[in-house]
């Protein structure tokens, strides 16, 4: 929809898993080089005020914290509860012109590129918890049917101790050579990492790199904060 820059159809972080855990939504996400964060901010506010509907969707911010020689400095996610939903959506900046003058603010102050798209498969651990910090992986899976049973193994049996999410996305456009997106969430930095350590040190870990080790790859492992959430309350 319009041009590419402008497809800002927003990129986001990562979600609100308690959600998530009972839909089956897709994800479009947009890696921005943002020059001037408030502006920024304020117009994907204006998008989503003059797009919104009663099926959403759901905007969200996240910052890079570590993103290795990736230049972006910001992810957007914008999550649909369904295909359908998204088409929809879509549709509502046809003529609207507080949309696209909001589009045309945000490429003013940013650069956004590396846009994809993604669809649920899962969420564990503590779905309740605020999760602000993420640790984001991109994979690339030889066997994706395999991945996912050792993934969610691998959760499940760390659900226990994790202090926030940990979300698997199946990636469906975007992203070169990427087959799947784990996030894990948490409410501190801190926490986020100790968790990690404790996680990668276990023999849960252990047992599923030697299911998958020899069939997965870890494209990029990045860290980022959530700065930003707009969403449309679930019905009653």
């Amino acid at each position: 929809m319009i041009k590419r820059s402008m497809t800002l159809v927003v990129l986001i972080g990562l979600v609100t898993a308690a959600r998530l855990a009972s839909a089956q939504p897709a994800l479009e996400y947009f890696d921005c080089d943002v020059e001037d964060v408030p502006s920024f901010t304020a117009a994907l506010g204006n998008v989503y005020e003059a797009t919104r509907g009663s099926d959403g969707p759901g905007i969200f911010i996240d910052q890079w914290l570590w993103n290795g020689q990736d230049t972006s400095t910001h992810r957007v996610i914008v999550q649909h509860s369904s295909f359908n939903a998204m088409e929809a959506w879509r549709s509502r900046f046809v003529g609207n012109g507080p949309a696209l003058a909001a589009l045309e603010s945000l490429t003013n102050v940013s650069d956004c590129i590396n846009e994809g798209l993604s669809v649920f498969i899962g969420a564990w651990g503590n779905l309740q918890a605020q999760a602000t910090y993420f640790a984001v992986y991109a994979i690339a899976a030889a066997d994706g049917a395999a991945y996912v049973d050792a993934l969610t193994e691998l959760a499940e049996a760390q659900a226990a101790t994790a202090p926030g999410q940990v979300i698997l996305f199946e990636n469906r456009a975007g992203q070169h050579g990427v087959s799947h997106i784990v996030a894990i969430g948490a409410p501190t930095l801190a926490g986020l990492n100790s968790f990690l350590g404790t996680l990668f040190a276990s023999d849960d870990f252990e047992d599923f790199t030697d299911d998958v080790g020899a069939s997965r790859r870890v494209v990029s492992a990045s860290q980022a904060r959530r700065v930003q959430v707009w969403a449309v309350p679930p019905p009653n």
